[in-house]
C-alpha cells in the first residue's frame, strides 16, 4: 500500500472497504480505500479498484453496491532519508615534503531529502594507496538536507591518526563517508571521493639573494650567507639527502655525482639553488 508523497512522515488509518457494484463488470468485488490521521481526520478521498488488477475507479452514480467487509488498518510512511556524499578532501600541510605529518579533512554534504541523525557517527575512512590510514570518528550533528560540513582526521573527539609521507612522488587518496554503515542513506554508492597528493620538495621558490651555493674544489661552497642560516640539499625527486646543515657542516656534505637543489633558510626567508656535483 503507497502512501502519497504529499502526506507527511507519520502514522496514518487506512479504511479498506470490499462491495459488490451491481453497475460494475458482473459483480466483481470492488475495494474502496480511504486514508486518515490517527485523529480521524480524512487526508484524502477514497478511491476504488477492482479485482486483481486493480486499475483506479470510483463506483458509477446510482450504483447498488452491497458492503461486505471493512479493515482498519494502521499505515506509516517512513521518515526522509539522508544521502551523504563527499564533495572534497584536503589535507595538512598543503605541500607536503617526505617525512611530514598529514591531517586529513573531508567535506561531506547531505544531498538527500531528510537530515542526518544527530547522536549517530558521521565517520570518514581515509585511503592511502588502497590502505586505510587514517579515519574521522568525531562528528555527531545532525546535517540537514542540503547542507554540508568540513570534517578531520584529528578534530576534537575524533581518534584518527596522523598520516606520514614517504619516498613516493604522488600517493592516491580515497575517502569513504559513512564507511561502517552508522547510519541508513538512499545510496551508499555515491558515499567515495578520490584524488592525488603529490609530494614537493618542501622548496619554496623565491628569487635568491646574493648568495650562493655552489660545487667547486671537491666540495659544497657557500657565498653571503650568514653563519646563522640553515641548509638542506634534496635529489631531483624531492628527497632529503642531508638533514639541516649549517653553513659550515654544508662544506663537508659526501655527495655523489648528480644534480641537487639546495634549499637555504635565512632571517625567515628560503631560497633555492641548484648545484652539479660532479
Amino acid at each position: 500500500m503507497r502512501i502519497a508523497s504529499r502526506w507527511g512522515e507519520g502514522t496514518y488509518l487506512a479504511s479498506v472497504q470490499e462491495f459488490v457494484s451491481a453497475d460494475y463488470e458482473s459483480n466483481k468485488p470492488f475495494i474502496a480505500l480511504g486514508f486518515f490521521t490517527m485523529a480521524g481526520g480524512n487526508i484524502g478521498d477514497a478511491w476504488g479498484v477492482q479485482g486483481p488488477a486493480a486499475s483506479v475507479m470510483s463506483p458509477g452514480p446510482g450504483a447498488s453496491n452491497a458492503w461486505c467487509a471493512v479493515q482498519i488498518r494502521e499505515v506509516t510512511k517512513p521518515a526522509a532519508l539522508p544521502d551523504l556524499i563527499i564533495t572534497e578532501v584536503r589535507w595538512e600541510p598543503a605541500n607536503p615534503k617526505q617525512g611530514d605529518q598529514i591531517e586529513f579533512f573531508a567535506t561531506i554534504k547531505n544531498i538527500g531529502e531528510g537530515a542526518t541523525p544527530s547522536g549517530i557517527k558521521h565517520g570518514v575512512a581515509f585511503f592511502v594507496n588502497n590502505s586505510v590510514v587514517s579515519w574521522s570518528d568525531g562528528y555527531f550533528t545532525s546535517i540537514p538536507a542540503g547542507e554540508e560540513v568540513e570534517i578531520s582526521s584529528r578534530m576534537e573527539g575524533s581518534s584518527g591518526d596522523l598520516w606520514t609521507v614517504g619516498s613516493s612522488a604522488t600517493y592516491n587518496i580515497k575517502a569513504h563517508v559513512n564507511d561502517q554503515t552508522d547510519m541508513q542513506e538512499t545510496n551508499y554508492d555515491n558515499n567515495f571521493f578520490e584524488t592525488v597528493l603529490t609530494v614537493t620538495t618542501g622548496i619554496e621558490k623565491v628569487l635568491a639573494n646574493s648568495g650562493n651555493v655552489y660545487f667547486a674544489n671537491g666540495s659544497l661552497q657557500v657565498i653571503n650567507y650568514p653563519a646563522s642560516a640553515i641548509l638542506r640539499v634534496y635529489s631531483l625527486v624531492g628527497v632529503n639527502v642531508s638533514g639541516s646543515l649549517s653553513v659550515s657542516e654544508v662544506k663537508s656534505a659526501n655527495l655523489s655525482s648528480g644534480i641537487y637543489v639546495i634549499e637555504v633558510q635565512s632571517e625567515g626567508k628560503t631560497f633555492t639553488h641548484k648545484v652539479i656535483v660532479k
